[in-house]
């Protein structure tokens, strides 16, 4: 028997939020674990009973597979859950949250998916570099480096698909 109402709607959820930021995810690991896992947990479980419910789509980060130093080839979907920071365990978290809920409303009918895509080309993503470069004592030239290394691409990708006419 399912727990869930029945109903008409359809709901599409987007939750984006997170605490990204290194530097403060070292010094405070518990609010990022707060912002990022316990908050995905808090709406996770608000949408088990949503009537009508068909799908759920977590967009979360690639910060979660391990990134060993001089790897050869880019991230790929099954590659081993890693990372050295609060922010990466945080986000392990989610992807453990988002399977359990997929095993349980799968009964139901409901698809619970989550992507994990990777940073794109801009201002705020060269502060990040700066602000990893400072927080671990690394040139930013090796931090961007090593994301470059891990893109399908080999490369970040632009916020425009397509150039400027």
């Amino acid at each position: 028997s399912s727990r869930r109402r029945e109903g008409a709607g359809y709901f599409v959820v987007s939750h984006l939020a997170a605490q990204a930021i290194l530097a403060r995810g070292l010094r405070e690991p518990a609010e990022t674990f707060a912002v990022n896992t316990l908050g995905t947990a808090y709406l996770l479980d608000a949408l088990r009973t949503v009537p009508g419910l068909k799908a759920v789509l977590i967009v979360t980060t690639d910060k979660v597979y391990e990134t060993a130093p001089g790897a050869s080839r880019p991230l790929r979907e099954g590659d081993p859950l890693g990372g050295d920071t609060p922010y990466a365990a945080s986000k392990w978290g989610v992807i453990g949250l988002t399977t359990s809920l997929a095993i349980e409303l799968g009964a139901d009918g409901v698809r619970v998916n989550a992507i994990c895509p990777g940073s794109v080309a801009g201002p705020r993503i060269h502060a990040v570099f700066a602000n990893n470069s400072a927080a671990r004592a690394v040139p930013a030239a090796t931090i961007r480096a090593l994301a470059v290394s891990r893109r399908s691409l080999w490369r970040l990708p632009s916020p425009h698909p397509h150039p400027p006419r």
